[in-house]
C-alpha cells in the first residue's frame, strides 16, 4: 500500500506552499475497486494524482469500503504535521468516496485547533434525519 502514501504525499505537496491559502475545502479520494485505482481530487473534481490498489480488490464491497478506509487513516496518521501546515483554508477534510462520488468516509478532518482521524463526525445523522421527516410527514 506504498502507493497510497506516495499518493497522499502528492496532495500534500500540491497544496504545500507559503502563497496564499487554496480555497479547497476537501480534498476527495475517490476509490474504485473495478479499476483498482484511488484518484485525488479537489472540490471541483480537478485531478490531483492517482495510484493503483491491488491488495484488497477482491473483497466484497463493504470490506473492501472499510479496508480502504483503514489504510487511508493509517498513512495520513504519521503526516500529520505536514497535514496541518497545508495552505488551504481551513476547516478542510480528506473524504473517501467510491467510484460515483458517494460518500464512504470522512478520514481526516482539520480545524485550526481540532484534527480528527477516525470516524464520521455525524455518524448515523442521514438515518436520523431520515426518522425525523418521516415523522413530521405522518403528523
Amino acid at each position: 500500500m506504498n502507493n497510497i502514501g506516495k499518493l497522499l504525499e502528492e496532495v500534500i505537496a500540491k497544496y504545500s506552499s507559503d502563497d496564499i491559502p487554496f480555497q479547497t475545502t476537501d480534498i476527495h479520494l475517490v476509490v474504485s475497486a473495478d479499476k483498482k485505482v484511488i484518484e485525488a481530487q479537489d472540490d471541483d473534481g480537478g485531478f490531483i494524482s492517482d495510484c493503483d490498489i491491488d491488495d484488497c480488490t477482491d473483497l466484497p464491497n463493504e470490506e473492501f469500503n472499510n479496508r480502504i478506509t483503514t489504510l487511508v487513516r493509517g498513512m495520513l496518521s504519521p503526516m500529520t504535521e505536514q497535514i496541518n501546515n497545508m495552505s488551504i483554508y481551513k476547516p478542510f477534510s480528506f473524504v473517501l468516496e467510491d467510484a460515483e462520488q458517494n460518500h464512504l468516509s470522512e478520514v481526516y478532518i482539520v480545524d485550526d485547533d481540532t484534527c480528527i482521524l477516525g470516524g464520521d463526525l455525524l455518524h448515523g445523522l442521514e438515518v436520523e434525519l431520515d426518522d425525523f421527516l418521516s415523522k413530521l410527514m405522518k403528523e
